[in-house]
């Protein structure tokens, strides 16, 4: 596969190596697998296979395996050239997504958004565009909610605003220390965070919120910009909108 080829090429030693042939002849296993069950499989921190994939060109986790699906269907397909092997690719995300797919989880969640006076949802970057598709649809529910997408905004509402009663959050930067400090404040203050998020669960943010909702959109960077496409985003928040409005009567 193209990948491997690449990472033959980087300077690594002896245990680096070790672990890209374990990845190259368990491809299909290791594309279904989250960090912390590839770490446990190989007795490696996450932190350690995090370093070890930088250090072969790869952002994190999520970028190796998008690179794994990717070169796994180019193997299988010739060429991911055409549009019906790309629509395979998001298929196999989505279909992922549904298999894990808690629909008691989402009802909790739906409900503690019903019962909200006041609502603040938050995203930056693509996840503005998914934030605001949800803002919208909750005026359209006649819910009292505000939009963000600067993290000082929220962080000046976090101290100055106490009638907050649930904070919707579209965000990968799990790991920023202001957010982390806004996070913090609100939770301190007793609001109920929910996160929409495609990073992986083992972060301090999570920590911080009552509710996570962690998606299959991979982390894709083409010249230093997200590409995420955020199918899977679209998806959660599609689900939470059908859950409100078919409970509206109830509101």
């Amino acid at each position: 596969m193209k990948i491997f080829n690449n990472i033959s090429h980087i300077d690594l030693n002896e245990f680096e190596y070790e672990f890209i042939d374990f990845c190259e002849k368990n491809t299909n296993m290791i594309i279904d697998m989250s960090l912390d069950e590839l770490s446990k499989q190989m007795f490696i921190s996450p932190s350690s296979i995090t370093n070890m994939l930088k250090k072969a060109g790869f952002s994190n986790f999520n970028d190796f395996k998008f690179n794994l699906k990717r070169d796994l269907y180019r193997q299988e397909n010739n060429s991911l050239d055409n549009s019906e092997n790309l629509l395979k690719l998001i298929e196999s995300d989505l279909l992922e997504m549904q298999t894990n797919l808690d629909l008691f989880y989402y009802e909790e969640i739906a409900t503690q958004i019903k019962k909200s006076e006041r609502i603040v949802v938050y995203g930056t970057g693509l996840n503005s565009a998914v934030a605001n598709y949800f803002y919208n649809n909750l005026l359209t529910l006649d819910m009292y909610v505000v939009l963000i997408s600067e993290l000082h905004f929220l962080k000046n509402l976090a101290e100055n605003d106490n009638t907050v009663s649930t904070l919707i959050i579209y965000s990968n930067r799990l790991q920023d220390e202001k957010f982390l400090d806004v996070l913090t404040t609100f939770k301190n203050t007793g609001v109920k965070v929910i996160l929409i998020t495609s990073k992986d669960s083992n972060s301090d943010s999570i920590k911080l919120v009552d509710f996570v909702i962690r998606t299959t959109d991979e982390e894709r960077i083409f010249n230093s910009m997200d590409t995420n496409s955020r199918i899977g985003y679209y998806l959660s928040t599609q689900i939470l909108i059908e859950l409100l409005v078919s409970n509206t009567d109830e509101r």
